[in-house]
């Protein structure tokens, strides 16, 4: 069962960087995000993206408690005998707050939507996978 963990280190990292989460166990972002997106986004498109995930975390503070929250659980479930239901759940909650942020992100800057894009699309190709 592959699990998905994206979008978000500590939480004011997450908060406060480009970084989408990544449970790569040989990522060197320790499982919790990645600190390079795989060289697919231009610095131009990372500094964008990190300026309106700052803007939309500061407009939205539950979203920051969220990634926190999710940060925990994960590190939890990383560090102990996790079964498949219980990363399931993690993944479809995280699924729920990565559709919140973009949510957030583009309200902020709606021209942020073609990079989302691109951190879906890579998502989808199986970048950001934990095997569980």
């Amino acid at each position: 069962m592959a699990l998905a963990l994206t979008t978000a280190s500590s939480a004011a990292a997450f908060a406060q960087t480009t970084n989408a989460p990544s449970n790569n166990p040989s990522c060197s972002g320790g499982g919790w995000h990645h600190h390079h997106f795989g060289g697919f986004l231009t610095e131009a498109e990372k500094a964008q993206l990190q300026k309106d995930r700052a803007a939309a975390f500061a407009a939205n503070p539950s979203l920051q408690t969220q990634a926190t929250s999710l940060k925990q659980q994960f590190e939890a479930l990383k560090g102990g005998n996790a079964t498949p239901a219980q990363w399931q759940a993690i993944h479809q909650q995280r699924e729920a707050f990565v559709t919140q942020l973009h949510a957030a992100e583009k309200q902020i800057d709606p021209s942020i939507a073609p990079i989302l894009a691109k951190l879906e699309a890579a998502h989808g190709q199986g970048h950001w996978h934990h095997g569980a």
